[in-house]
């Protein structure tokens, strides 16, 4: 179990189950690299607030495309609250847009929105600094074809 990401490990004695833990591993310390501690956890469509204002995504039961974005902007220690993708522009600023994409200088953990979508630039591969197909993104997702 070295790769990044949220894992669940049941203990069992006797055979009898006893105990689910949680056993996260992130890549690094740096914004992409606390954003790998999401991988593996569900896409949830509008993730919930519990108690003592702790979000869905800060216990890693769920996650949707913003909630991700944000989350690895708070375990940076930022005060940022878990928004809409609409209000995300109230705590980002634009570095370039579908008509300036060939000229923008893209690096890792920039946030790329698509107004309803957001993802976050996590491997910056040849060519650097260009956004391309050889480029890795981590996002969550739903999928639409999968039965519920």
């Amino acid at each position: 179990m070295n790769d990044p990401g949220t894992n669940l490990v049941a203990l069992q004695i006797n055979g009898k189950q006893t105990e689910i833990f949680q056993i996260i591993i992130r890549e690094d310390n740096s914004y992409t690299g606390f954003l790998t501690e999401l991988i593996g956890v569900p896409f949830v469509y509008y993730p919930k607030f519990f108690e003592k204002g702790k979000h869905q995504t800060d216990y890693h039961l769920g996650a949707d495309c913003v909630a991700l974005v944000v989350y690895g902007k708070r375990r940076e220690g930022f005060k940022v609250p878990y928004v809409a993708p609409e209000a995300l522009h109230k705590y980002t600023y634009v570095i370039g847009n579908s008509d300036t994409l060939n000229k923008t200088k893209i690096k890792e953990g920039d946030i790329l929105y698509f107004g309803f979508q957001t993802a976050v630039i996590y491997k910056d591969n040849d060519p650097k600094g260009i956004l391309s197909n050889n480029d890795v993104i981590l996002h969550t997702y739903h999928r639409s074809d999968l039965p519920l």
